[in-house]
Protein backbone atom coordinates (compact mmCIF):
# COMPACT_ATOMS: atom_id res chain seq x y z
CA UNK A 1 0.00 0.00 0.00
CA UNK A 2 3.00 2.26 1.10
CA UNK A 3 4.37 1.51 -2.51
CA UNK A 4 1.13 2.43 -4.04
CA UNK A 5 1.00 5.84 -2.32
CA UNK A 6 4.37 6.94 -3.13
CA UNK A 7 4.12 5.49 -6.93
CA UNK A 8 0.83 7.71 -7.10
CA UNK A 9 2.38 10.52 -5.34
CA UNK A 10 6.07 10.29 -7.36
CA UNK A 11 3.43 10.52 -11.03
CA UNK A 12 1.52 13.15 -9.90
CA UNK A 13 4.87 15.55 -8.94
CA UNK A 14 7.17 14.99 -11.37
CA UNK A 15 5.31 16.97 -13.78
CA UNK A 16 5.57 19.66 -11.74
CA UNK A 17 9.62 19.49 -11.42
CA UNK A 18 10.16 19.54 -15.52
CA UNK A 19 7.76 22.39 -15.78
CA UNK A 20 9.47 24.87 -13.24
CA UNK A 21 10.67 27.83 -14.39
CA UNK A 22 14.61 28.07 -15.06
CA UNK A 23 14.83 31.88 -13.92
CA UNK A 24 18.37 33.50 -12.90
CA UNK A 25 19.28 36.75 -11.07
CA UNK A 26 21.52 38.95 -12.96
CA UNK A 27 21.41 42.00 -10.97
CA UNK A 28 19.50 43.70 -8.17
CA UNK A 29 20.11 46.97 -6.20
CA UNK A 30 17.49 49.01 -3.75
CA UNK A 31 14.67 49.91 -6.75
CA UNK A 32 14.65 46.36 -9.02
CA UNK A 33 15.94 43.35 -9.62
CA UNK A 34 16.66 41.59 -13.24
CA UNK A 35 16.28 37.44 -14.02
CA UNK A 36 16.93 35.71 -17.37
CA UNK A 37 14.86 33.04 -17.76
CA UNK A 38 17.95 30.41 -18.92
CA UNK A 39 15.50 28.08 -21.16
CA UNK A 40 14.27 30.56 -23.33
CA UNK A 41 18.03 31.21 -24.57
CA UNK A 42 18.72 30.70 -27.98
CA UNK A 43 20.86 31.80 -30.74
CA UNK A 44 19.15 33.82 -33.53
CA UNK A 45 22.12 33.99 -35.74
CA UNK A 46 25.39 32.80 -36.28
CA UNK A 47 27.66 34.47 -38.50
CA UNK A 48 30.93 35.58 -37.13
CA UNK A 49 32.17 37.71 -35.87
CA UNK A 50 28.02 38.68 -35.62
CA UNK A 51 25.96 37.24 -32.88
CA UNK A 52 22.37 37.58 -32.33
CA UNK A 53 20.75 35.66 -29.49
CA UNK A 54 17.28 35.97 -28.01
CA UNK A 55 16.17 35.56 -24.17
CA UNK A 56 13.86 36.42 -21.95
CA UNK A 57 13.95 39.13 -18.90
CA UNK A 58 11.90 39.40 -16.11
CA UNK A 59 12.50 43.03 -14.03
CA UNK A 60 10.88 43.20 -10.66
CA UNK A 61 10.28 47.22 -9.65
CA UNK A 62 10.08 47.24 -5.81
CA UNK A 63 9.12 50.97 -5.63
CA UNK A 64 6.27 50.39 -8.14
CA UNK A 65 5.60 47.04 -7.28
CA UNK A 66 5.44 45.74 -10.76
CA UNK A 67 6.68 43.02 -12.95
CA UNK A 68 7.66 43.29 -16.50
CA UNK A 69 9.05 40.23 -18.94
CA UNK A 70 10.84 41.38 -22.36
CA UNK A 71 11.44 39.23 -25.18
CA UNK A 72 14.74 40.75 -26.51
CA UNK A 73 17.35 39.84 -28.87
CA UNK A 74 21.00 41.05 -28.17
CA UNK A 75 23.12 41.72 -31.70
CA UNK A 76 26.76 41.41 -30.72
CA UNK A 77 29.64 42.71 -33.23
CA UNK A 78 32.49 40.49 -31.97
CA UNK A 79 35.50 42.16 -33.96
CA UNK A 80 34.60 46.03 -32.47
CA UNK A 81 32.94 44.64 -29.11
CA UNK A 82 29.49 46.17 -29.32
CA UNK A 83 26.35 45.18 -28.38
CA UNK A 84 23.08 46.20 -29.05
CA UNK A 85 19.86 44.92 -27.53
CA UNK A 86 16.46 45.02 -29.75
CA UNK A 87 13.38 44.77 -27.65
CA UNK A 88 10.93 42.21 -29.52
CA UNK A 89 7.78 42.09 -26.91
CA UNK A 90 6.81 42.71 -23.85
CA UNK A 91 4.15 42.19 -21.11
CA UNK A 92 3.60 43.43 -17.40
CA UNK A 93 1.52 42.93 -14.62
CA UNK A 94 1.35 44.15 -10.87
CA UNK A 95 2.17 41.99 -8.07
CA UNK A 96 -1.02 40.97 -7.51
CA UNK A 97 -2.67 41.05 -11.33
CA UNK A 98 -2.51 38.95 -14.70
CA UNK A 99 -0.28 39.33 -17.22
CA UNK A 100 -1.12 42.10 -19.98
CA UNK A 101 -1.40 41.57 -23.64
CA UNK A 102 2.30 41.60 -25.19
CA UNK A 103 3.35 45.15 -26.63
CA UNK A 104 5.46 44.45 -29.69
CA UNK A 105 8.43 46.46 -30.07
CA UNK A 106 10.77 47.85 -32.75
CA UNK A 107 13.28 49.51 -30.95
CA UNK A 108 17.42 49.59 -30.47
CA UNK A 109 19.26 50.51 -28.07
CA UNK A 110 23.35 50.34 -27.55
CA UNK A 111 24.22 48.29 -24.62
CA UNK A 112 26.22 50.38 -22.63
CA UNK A 113 29.20 48.33 -20.62
CA UNK A 114 28.84 47.26 -17.05
CA UNK A 115 24.91 48.10 -17.19
CA UNK A 116 22.46 45.13 -16.65
CA UNK A 117 21.73 44.92 -20.26
CA UNK A 118 25.40 44.32 -20.70
CA UNK A 119 25.87 41.97 -17.80
CA UNK A 120 22.88 39.64 -20.05
CA UNK A 121 24.45 40.23 -22.90
CA UNK A 122 27.25 38.39 -21.68
CA UNK A 123 25.57 35.79 -19.28
CA UNK A 124 23.34 34.55 -22.37
CA UNK A 125 26.32 34.71 -24.79
CA UNK A 126 28.16 32.68 -22.00
CA UNK A 127 25.56 30.24 -22.12
CA UNK A 128 25.45 29.94 -26.08
CA UNK A 129 29.14 29.63 -26.30
CA UNK A 130 30.46 28.97 -23.10
CA UNK A 131 32.26 32.05 -23.32
CA UNK A 132 31.80 35.59 -22.18
CA UNK A 133 31.69 38.29 -25.17
CA UNK A 134 33.81 40.86 -23.17
CA UNK A 135 37.66 39.65 -22.62
CA UNK A 136 37.79 41.41 -19.48
CA UNK A 137 34.70 39.39 -18.47
CA UNK A 138 36.28 36.05 -20.00
CA UNK A 139 39.69 36.78 -18.37
CA UNK A 140 38.06 37.64 -15.17
CA UNK A 141 35.56 34.80 -14.82
CA UNK A 142 36.67 32.25 -17.29
CA UNK A 143 35.08 29.01 -17.05
CA UNK A 144 34.02 29.67 -12.99
CA UNK A 145 30.88 31.21 -13.80
CA UNK A 146 29.10 28.45 -17.14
Amino acid sequence: MKKLLLTILCVLICPLAVNAVNYVQISKNIDSAVFVDNDSISVIRYAPPYYVIQCDERIHSFTMGKWAQITSQYLYDYDNQIIKKRYVSMKARKEDSPWSNPIKYTRIDDVSKNQANWWIANYIFNKAYNMYFSPEVQAKYGAKHT
